[in-house]
């Protein structure tokens, strides 16, 4: 999504004044799932060995005959928690989503349309009792989304993407257990150039959680500068990720820090793990801090699956790649010449 986003804010400041009306249909380009299970889950008490199916509904509640990729693929933590979204190029099925029989299919379904699905698993013979989860995703791709106006008609390509999380649970020995890892690592987030402490979480327990996090950054002279408290989205079991604390701006110069951190359950803020993490600030590291942050700016956009986002200006459809903040604001330069230039004839 980034990739969209770093077209569409400078695309928006421009237009914003313009009168331009701005149309997205990403409501419909996702077929609408109905299951028996909650809202965002479907849970299943299981044993070892045990075989079935799950089933669900599809309705296309668009206007149009539509494109969906049924996914079910393996849960993976994100940073500060949540699940990791997959495509159907780059799907992970190692773990609980290799019971699965299908792991992707495609689906077309008319307007209106509304279709029953069944997709089988088994369960392995050996498991241990714990908590297993795989994500079932609806993922579509769309040149729908556009902007329009008198003189200027943008369409952009994109993907939208819904998940729900299959649950199975084995046995009744079951609990999230939480971990802190080695080292801390800072990082500048590139559209905004806000600092981030990623500190390294693991849950190496049989369930899944919601941690909480406690910190507290101090100077080599003890002087506490930032603390906080962050409650977690969901961690997977058996997975490591990182949370990542905002740094307040200014905090961080050159010296020598302290950062004391804690890890607790979810349900009674037990406390499960703690450590200190010590790191220098000097102009070598500052260096870094900015080379990870184009590093990690070009890694995500390698790795995104918008990959073929484009936009059309006018009726003679000039198609230009978007190459993330560079090219946006190429586009967004272009697009005030393309108006200026249409205004003065």
């Amino acid at each position: 999504m980034k990739k969209i986003l770093f077209i569409l804010i400078p695309i928006y400041i421009v237009i914003g004044s313009m009168g331009i009306s701005v149309r997205a249909s990403a409501d419909e380009e996702i077929f609408l799932l109905k299951h028996g299970g909650k809202n965002n889950y479907m849970e299943f008490v299981v044993k070892a060995g045990q075989q079935g199916t799950i089933d669900f509904e599809l309705c296309n509640i668009s206007g149009e005959k539509k494109t969906n990729y049924v996914l079910v693929y393996d849960s993976m933590t994100a940073i500060n928690g949540g699940n990791i979204i997959m495509t159907p190029d780059n799907l992970c099925c190692n773990e609980t989503a290799s019971w699965f029989e299908v792991n992707s299919m495609e689906v077309v379904l008319e307007s209106g349309q509304t279709k029953a699905f069944s997709t089988f698993y088994n369960i392995p013979k050996d498991i241990p009792d714990g908590v297993y989860t795989a994500i079932l995703a609806l993922y579509a791709y769309s040149t729908d989304t556009s902007l329009e106006g008198e003189d200027v008609n943008l369409k952009i390509d994109s993907n939208y993407t819904s998940t729900i999380a299959i649950i199975f649970r084995v046995g009744k020995d079951s609990s999230a257990e939480f971990r802190l890892g080695e080292g801390i690592e800072l990082i500048s987030e590139g559209s905004t150039g806000n600092s981030y402490m990623l500190v390294p979480i693991e849950n190496y327990g049989s369930d899944y959680g919601f941690p909480t996090l406690e910190y507290s950054i101090f100077d080599d002279n003890g002087i506490e500068l930032q603390s906080g408290s962050m409650k977690l989205d969901i961690f997977y079991r058996l997975t490591s990720s990182k949370a990542a604390v905002l740094i307040e701006k200014g905090i961080l110069t050159t010296g020598s820090y302290k950062a004391d951190v804690k890890i607790l359950t979810s349900n009674n803020s037990e406390l499960q793990d703690s450590a200190s993490y010590l790191f220098e600030m000097d102009d070598k590291t500052m260096k870094e801090v900015i080379r990870n942050r184009i590093e990690n700016q070009i890694d995500n956009e390698n790795d995104s699956a918008w990959k073929s986002d484009f936009i059309v200006l006018g009726k003679q459809e000039v198609i230009l790649g978007s190459a993330g903040i560079l090219g946006a604001a190429l586009i967004s330069v272009l697009l005030i010449v393309l108006l200026k230039g249409r205004n003065r004839s």
